[in-house]
């Protein structure tokens, strides 16, 4: 009693056991009295809290029975020193109160199961499953998995029994109250609880980002059928306009393979003549991130020819609103550009004739021969042809025939 007090002997000898106990624990002294004094029975063992000597607290569990000491009623009470273990499960129990906050409110799903039944799930299995905490403690955990899923668990029971290893992460698809498909990261392991073997289990919802990954499939596959069904080569490039994709109409347009061009500028493609042009209207666009349009330069293909490309694109930005590179088409406008330096050539032809119009020319009254600008003389259909691009056939009108 003095270790467990803190008081000596002599001066326990003097004191009223009952000033030792916590006022707050007084209660439990006056019940077990009012009890003797109505007859009823009462245990013998109780636990209370005492005031050591040195001010700290002490938990106590005490037994006492009834004594007759020098001929007087007395009890024989034995005190045992639970200080520790109280506060351990103290301890404990907060500690139990802290992992069940957190297993609940976890972003995760959470659940314990055991021969095909739940015994506990988290709020975010309700969010996940769409049933509620209480309607899944009532289900087999097997009528969620999606039919065509149900075999993934079979085969890992059977594994499981077979004593092989398994991976305790898998993906798994689960049907929702609503009747729709959650595609969920699924991780167990094997715990003993209360002796006996049961599961513990957590699920991540991947489904916004399975939706998200097949959208973006799709997205891409579009992409690709665009890519492959358009006239014109599909490129993306850097702020320095090298190329990092080049669809594959590159190679019917300029004989190159759309591997071979990526990590080459744009500027390597062009003739010498176009490239200096390039440079200052594109890299006028690129310090202002506007978009490039309707550039038209001469290319230079595999095999030397040259081939006009009619080139736009849009700026490509960051999350910062910084400049990473440019998306466009280039169109391939070689015929185009030949029909207009013909139809050029032809306008100036044209107008040269016209100016010509109004020129006096010198005839042979006799022969019709004309005087060239030498001083010599040409027959006139010569002359003509010289002069355009009209030719002539040569055959007998009506009269001369009849002469003939």
């Amino acid at each position: 009693m003095e270790r467990i007090t803190g008081y000596s002997r002599s001066e326990l000898l003097t004191m009223d056991p009952n000033n030792l106990i916590l006022d707050e624990d007084m209660d439990i002294m006056h019940r077990r009295r009012e009890l003797r004094k109505a007859g009823k029975s009462v245990s013998s063992e109780y636990t209370v809290r005492i005031r050591r000597k040195n001010g700290k607290v002490a938990h106590i569990l005490t037994r006492v029975i009834p004594y007759r000491y020098q001929n007087r009623n007395a009890a024989l009470g034995t005190c045992i020193d639970i200080t520790e273990r109280n506060i351990a499960l103290l301890e404990l129990r907060s500690s139990e109160e802290k992992y069940r906050t957190l297993v609940e409110e976890a972003l995760v799903g959470v659940y314990i199961y055991k021969e095909n039944r739940y015994l506990f799930a988290n709020h975010e299995m309700e969010k996940i499953t769409g049933y509620s905490v209480t309607e899944l403690l009532n289900l087999n955990p097997y009528s969620l998995i999606y039919s065509q899923d149900v075999s993934i668990l079979k085969d890992r029971e059977k594994r499981h029994l077979a004593g092989k290893s398994l991976d305790n992460q898998y993906n798994i698809r689960l049907v929702r109250k609503d009747g729709s498909i959650a595609h969920v990261l699924n991780r167990v392991q094997h715990i003993n609880l209360r002796g006996e073997e049961a599961f513990l289990g957590n699920c991540l919802d991947l489904t916004s980002r399975f939706e998200a990954e097949r959208a973006l499939s799709e997205s891409r596959a579009a992409f690709r059928d665009i890519a492959l069904a358009t006239a014109d080569i599909i490129w993306e490039t850097d702020s320095k306009m090298v190329y990092n994709m080049v669809s594959g109409r590159a190679k019917d347009i300029l004989s190159f393979e759309p591997e071979s061009m990526i990590g080459k500028s744009f500027f390597d493609f062009l003739v010498p003549l176009d490239v200096n042009k390039a440079k200052e209207i594109l890299g006028n666009a690129i310090s202002k991130g506007l978009p490039i349009e309707d550039f038209e330069g001469w290319h230079i293909n595999r095999i030397g020819s040259h081939i006009c490309l009619l080139t736009n694109g849009i700026p490509v930005f960051d999350e910062n609103g910084s400049l990473t590179g440019y998306r466009g088409l280039h169109k391939d406008i070689t015929v185009r550009k030949y029909m207009e330096e013909e139809k050029e050539n032809l306008i100036q032809e044209l107008q040269s004739l016209s100016s010509k119009r109004h020129e006096i020319v010198s005839i042979c009254s006799h022969c019709k021969k004309i005087r060239t600008n030498d001083d010599d003389w040409e027959y006139i259909e010569k002359f003509i042809e010289r002069q355009s691009t009209i030719r002539f056939s040569h055959t007998l009108c009506p009269d001369c025939i009849d002469i003939e």
